[in-house]
């Protein structure tokens, strides 16, 4: 075997990842376009994801990472409390959880696209302008 040939990291030397979130935030279309594959499958049917869905990949600059894709925590029925107690015992697991989230209309931020200023900064007073940090589809 060459040295320079790239082996798989093991599991546990991996960063593990959770994308977590209410049923059809996005979750789903998150990894898919964080992996640049059709990982997960992506339905507006809510409960789509029933079991958390692992993929390995290299991100650069963090290097090995396991994302994991969770079904809804506000999943109903006995069904659905099933799927969202497996994504809370997936939350023990990771080691970054990110909160997907809907943005509200009239959120700050559509506010902010709009040209009017965000909300008054407690410690510095007078407002401060709303600066986007969410990933976005550029399409």
């Amino acid at each position: 075997m060459c040295s320079a040939e790239m082996r798989p990291a093991p599991r546990n030397l991996r960063l593990h990842i959770g994308l977590f979130g209410r049923r059809n935030v996005g979750k789903s279309s998150l990894l898919n376009a964080l992996t640049r594959q059709q990982v997960s499958i992506v339905s507006p049917q809510p409960g789509t994801t029933t079991d958390p869905v692992e993929k390995p990949m290299e991100l650069v600059p963090l290097g090995p990472v396991l994302f994991v894709d969770t079904a809804g925590l506000d999943d109903e029925g006995t069904l659905g409390e099933a799927r969202s107690g497996r994504s809370r015992a997936a939350l023990d697991r990771v080691d970054l959880a990110i909160l997907v989230a809907e943005r509200p209309v009239g959120s700050l931020r559509d506010r902010a696209s709009r040209g009017h200023e965000g909300p008054e900064h407690p410690h510095r007073g007078g407002p401060q302008q709303v600066r986007p940090a969410l990933l976005e589809d550029p399409a």
